[in-house]
């Protein structure tokens, strides 16, 4: 039995925490002790942390003005201070690279010793710091989730205290291992995975999705950021919608662009078909239910939510890029697509208009197997070389 950290920001509805939980899940199902370090002990998932899993926050020096440039929340409540402008102005004042180590300066180190700590969120600053240099573990993974690895500048200098790289696709290690060559030998591909059963069980859960509806439902799952491309689908929808082509297209999510993204589709007259849900704590029913799946992000790492589409055996219609190779076959097992917006929209429609497309592509994924033991096992070895370390 090892006693293993693993860190994050907060248990937002995204494919990295879905990640997390099952990673956690898997390390008390093989007798591991487990502890969730959190930079915010809140978000959607929360209720989804397994039992058995001690969640703690980071330890900040006494301060209520770092509380709420953390968004720590107080009795219950978060503060109604606007964080994000707080942050802006002070990375203004001190300067972007010397706002983490800033941070840093104003935490306390986390008690007791680990023997493992698993960075598991990858894409944030403060915790990839915070478990370099304030926690105390025989060995140290950090996860890499998608190839831009557009914040890595800010802490390249905590790097070193990292004994091993996981990269969640071939994709993101050939990027990673070219901008850091002589971290090569600390790289490993470590695939992002579900609870395989437990996406099936909650996607037979009763569930009141009447506002599910239409004759052809296209399905996205995913956050309201630019990365996800949800105005890429849009201006597809827009396409569709012009050739007189019938569909419903409902993305379940939130985020940044959400008034924004309203906004667009007011304007393009797609009120009558293109539908944000926002978040849906169970979104398997809605995508069991679905006729196609589309992604239309513009970078990936490697999606969970097509591993989940795979698992209920659900059309899929993803943008092509290397990642994506890794889990869909064209015409196989799904539709891979540019991301221009005619090309999708012409993919939809001969999917559409092929009553055999939609079953041939369930048929192919009722014979793949989704197993990951062969990556579970690399953290297990990592484990074993802290115990003997210790």
């Amino acid at each position: 039995m090892a006693n293993i950290l693993v860190s994050g920001v907060r248990m937002d509805m995204g494919g990295t925490e879905i990640a997390q939980i099952a990673f956690m899940k898997k390390l008390l199902t093989e007798g591991h002790r487990v502890t969730l370090l959190l930079s915010q002990k809140r978000g959607p998932l929360m209720d989804r942390v397994p039992d058995g899993v001690r969640v703690v926050t980071i330890p900040m020096k006494d301060s209520i003005f770092l509380d709420r440039m953390m968004g720590r929340i107080i009795d219950g409540r978060p503060f109604a201070f606007p964080v994000k402008c707080i942050c802006k102005v002070f990375k203004i004042c001190i300067g972007k690279k010397r706002f983490t180590p800033f941070l840093i300066s104003k935490t306390r180190p986390l008690p007791g010793t680990y023997d493992l700590a698993v960075e598991f969120h990858g894409y944030g600053k403060f915790p990839t710091a915070y478990t370099a240099v304030r926690v105390k573990a025989a060995k140290k993974a950090l996860l890499f989730h998608d190839a831009s690895i557009h914040w890595l500048e800010y802490v390249v200098s905590y790097l070193d205290r990292y004994d091993r790289f996981y990269c969640v696709s071939d994709a993101v290690y050939e990027r990673l291992s070219s901008m850091f060559p002589d971290k090569r030998d600390k790289m490993e591909v470590l695939h992002n995975f579900i609870d395989v059963e437990e996406i099936r069980k909650r996607a037979s859960e009763r569930a009141d999705i009447s506002d599910f509806t239409g004759d052809f439902r296209i399905l996205t799952i995913a956050r309201l950021e630019h990365q996800k491309g949800i105005d890429i689908a849009i201006r597809a929808a827009e396409i569709l919608k012009e050739r007189g082509i019938p569909f419903r297209w409902y993305v379940i999510g939130d985020g940044t662009e959400k008034k924004k993204l309203r906004m667009m589709i007011r304007a393009k007259g797609l009120c009558d078909c293109f539908f944000l849900l926002g978040i849906r704590r169970n979104p398997y029913p809605y995508l069991k239910a679905c006729d196609l799946f589309a992604l239309t992000s513009r970078f990936e790492g490697y999606p969970v939510t097509l591993i989940e589409a795979r698992a209920l055996q659900v059309p899929i219609l993803a943008a092509d890029m290397p990642c994506i190779r890794e889990q869909i076959t064209d015409n196989v097992n799904g539709m891979l697509t540019s991301c221009d917006p005619k090309e999708i929209a012409d993919k939809i429609a001969r999917f559409r208009e092929d009553p055999t497309a939609g079953s041939k592509m369930r048929e192919c994924m009722k014979g793949e197997t989704i197993d990951f033991s062969a990556d579970y096992s690399k953290i297990e070895a990592l484990i074993k070389d802290a115990r003997i370390s210790l």
